[in-house]
């Protein structure tokens, strides 16, 4: 794949245009048209400038390397994940099978603090179909104790 080709790919999978590649890496919009059209290669430091702008490596923008590369969302996800206690990162991974296995799941999480100041973390699993609420499901931990209704 020539050079072109895969910053256009990439541009389109993380939902950049041109304008922004250029203010994101420093790029004059002039030579930018000339890279996404093909007409030109970028020097090694253009490359560079805007690999990093994508966030992707030179690998990848030149084609070398398929990998995934993840979205805007995913990255942010991961960063956010990453950022979690371990007790939440649990929570959130098990929402995410139980919903990527159930499109009619909507997960909604809350935090509660009791007049003691124990927090309690609840997770609500509420089933959608036709636009109407179904089966919903809540889990409450606190502590080490979870409690749940369905």
């Amino acid at each position: 794949m020539e050079f072109h080709e895969c910053l256009n790919k990439i541009m389109k999978e993380k939902g950049v245009n041109q304008a922004q590649l250029c203010k994101l890496s420093g790029i004059a919009t002039s030579a930018m048209s000339h890279y996404v059209r093909g007409e030109t290669e970028p020097s090694f430091s253009k490359v560079i400038a805007i690999s990093r702008a994508l966030g992707v490596s030179v690998d990848v923008l030149a084609g070398r390397s398929g990998g995934d590369n993840p979205s805007r969302n995913e990255a942010e996800l991961v960063d956010s994940f990453r950022r979690c206690t371990v007790f939440q990162q649990n929570a959130i991974l098990h929402t995410a099978k139980a919903v990527s296995e159930d499109e009619t799941l909507v997960p909604t999480f809350f935090a509660i603090t009791d007049a003691d100041g124990n927090h309690l973390t609840a997770a609500y699993l509420a089933t959608l179909k036709d636009g109407d609420i179904g089966r919903n499901t809540l889990t409450i931990k606190l502590g080490d104790q979870l409690f749940g209704a369905e």
